[in-house]
């Protein structure tokens, strides 16, 4: 009785495993499709998690910033901006990520050593 009981656990475990594999699959192709989407944009897109680290940035971002996506991925808006511009990005994510409300906002930022006045829209 109890082999038997394995064996059925052992399966279940299986089949587990092979819907969990699909599911992730899945997600990989979802997520795939929704980079290809936001890199079409001709107006610069990111996207950062809750520790300000950049996870996605488009390929007109790249290009404001002057910077391969590989220098900006996983890092922050310290890593490229002066520390008080940065600093006051993080204030309007923090408000952001804490209130669950979109943020419009012009925001002073330094591109190649020029001061640059930019709209962002900012969001969960």
């Amino acid at each position: 009785m109890r082999r038997k009981g394995i064996r059925a656990l052992k399966m279940e475990l299986a089949s587990l495993e092979a819907r969990l594999r699909e599911a992730e699959r899945e997600l990989g192709n979802e997520r795939a499709l929704a980079w290809g989407l936001l890199n079409a944009f001709d107006d610069p897109v990111f996207i950062k998690d809750r520790s300000h680290r950049w996870v996605f940035v488009n390929d007109a971002a790249c290009q404001l910033w002057r910077q391969p996506r590989e220098n900006l991925i996983g890092k922050t808006d310290h890593s490229v901006f002066p520390k008080e511009q940065a600093d006051g990005y993080w204030e309007k994510d923090d408000l952001v990520f804490e209130t669950e409300s979109p943020l419009l906002s012009e925001e002073d930022q330094t591109i190649a050593g020029r001061l640059h006045t930019i709209s962002t829209r900012k969001s969960i």
